[in-house]
């Protein structure tokens, strides 16, 4: 009988199972609360930042992960020294970010995030000379951009372009072999940046090159107002991409 009021007496006031409050109220004895969180908060995770100076795992991760987009070409030695500052600067230039060479937790986060869409993708096709098509025309015309090649695209992979690239290669420590592999192509992208081509793109339109969007990207209608622009002025492509025209 009296397990039974008990139950009902604890039902009444929403206790569920008798336990020691429903006991102490019963009873008539204080019974003290533990404080309760109703809505817990995680700890927050500390931010990740490497600098030059630094050493570890960390560094050699991001070392590797620096060489597979194509930045980094120096020795994995887990050590943050001037070559790895150098390639975390070109990384974030080449996505528009602060270039301080300090691997924050964003610029980690921006080099996670490209790694993973590059998996994401199909696997990169190399190719060389005697190639033809839309990837051979953005080739010459970065070569081009960077004073490798002299003359405007073809969107035929020749002799001139072979020898164009093989020198990128060399003066970027890729191994010089005139082809076009992953490594070479995220490279010859990364020595280009979006803000590099977006302040192109303003110069050419105040100079009536250029009526397209500032959009960052070596499209068909930026690559028209460069080449009216380096005929017209007589310079170099490189010189409309520093604007020294």
């Amino acid at each position: 009988m009296i397990r039974i009021m008990v139950n009902v007496f604890g039902r009444s006031l929403t206790l569920g199972v008798m336990g020691a409050l429903t006991t102490g109220l019963l009873w008539g004895v204080a019974v003290p609360l533990l404080p309760m969180s109703l809505n817990p908060t995680a700890p927050a995770q500390a931010q990740t930042i490497l600098k030059k100076g630094d050493r570890g795992e960390a560094v050699e991760r991001l070392q590797r992960q620096l060489q597979q987009v194509g930045v980094f070409n120096g020795p994995i030695t887990g050590f943050y020294g001037d070559q790895t500052e150098t390639a975390v600067r070109q990384f974030q230039r080449s996505r528009g970010l602060n270039p301080d060479g300090v691997a924050g937790q964003h610029t980690l986060n921006l080099l996670a995030a490209v790694l993973a869409a590059r998996n994401r993708q199909p696997q990169f096709q190399p190719f060389g000379e005697g190639s033809q098509g839309d990837r051979v025309g953005q080739l010459q015309l970065r070569l081009q951009l960077l004073g490798y090649l002299a003359n405007a695209p073809t969107r035929n992979f020749d002799q001139a372009t072979r020898s164009a690239l093989t020198q990128f290669q060399r003066d970027r420590g890729i191994n010089a072999d005139g082809v076009v592999g992953q490594q070479t192509w995220t490279a010859i992208h990364s020595a280009i940046s979006a803000s590099q081509v977006r302040n192109m793109q303003e110069r050419l339109r105040v100079a009536g090159f250029y009526r397209g969007p500032i959009n960052g990207q070596l499209d068909a209608p930026t690559q028209q107002a460069i080449e009216s622009a380096r005929r017209l002025y007589g310079v170099s492509a490189a010189a409309v991409l520093r604007g020294s025209y």
